[in-house]
Formats: C-alpha cells, structure tokens, sequence
C-alpha cells in the first residue's frame, strides 16, 4: 500500500475528497495511489501541515519502523519510502552530536559575554 493510500484510508477519506482537498482530479489520486503518477513535494506539505487533524504518522521519521518519505532529486516528487533502519539510525546520531555542538557553542558564548563584562565592568 503507497503512503498516500495509507493516508486516506487511516482518516476516512475518499479519492475524491482528498483530490477536493488537493486541488487535483481524483483520477490523479488513484495514478498516485498505484505509482503510476508522482505526487508533488508540496502536495505531501500540504497534507502534512492540514489544519483537518488528520493522522499524519506515516510522513514522519521514527514511526512505523522508521519509514520516511524522501524528495525525489529535488525534482519535487515524492521518492521512495525508505525503511532503513540503519540511515534513520545514523540520522538520529548525526542530529544527537550537532545539538550536543551547538549546547557546547551556547556555552563558550556565555562565557565570553561573562568575560567580556568583567573586563569592561558592564
């Protein structure tokens, strides 16, 4: 089953009405749904950041396994659904280290603001 097609059956959703929410023809969303047709980077946004309540778990890293869903070579298409483990893994590791960098950069700033107070007695 295609992440789109797991989207409109999780919320109830006909063709139509998430064609009607989309701005595209329902046939659309059936090519989409069978892989016969892309569906556009913003379109997934769109559905993403609805203002419906809408379960949107699928399109987020760490869910079900660690699907996610990739841009196509910024070419602006939904990609593959990508369940590898060890890339979300190593996402995860890389994320880990940069905010564990930027809390030690945070750190050397006050500390120099501290620095810089003493010596200019403000």
């Amino acid at each position: 089953m295609t992440v789109i097609k797991e989207f409109r059956k999780v919320n109830h959703l006909l063709q139509k009405d998430l064609a009607d929410f989309l701005g595209v023809s329902r046939e659309f969303i059936s090519m989409a749904e069978s892989g016969k047709a892309p569906l556009p980077y913003n379109h997934l946004c769109k559905l993403r950041d609805n203002d419906k309540g809408w379960d949107v778990s699928m399109f987020t890293c760490g869910v079900s396994g660690g699907d996610h869903i990739e841009q196509n070579g910024g070419r602006g298409n939904i990609g593959k659904i990508a369940g590898d483990s060890g890339e979300v893994m190593s996402l995860r590791k890389e994320n880990e280290m940069l905010r564990a960098q930027v809390e030690e950069l945070k750190a050397q700033n006050e500390k120099y603001w501290n620095m810089i107070e003493r010596l200019t007695g403000k």
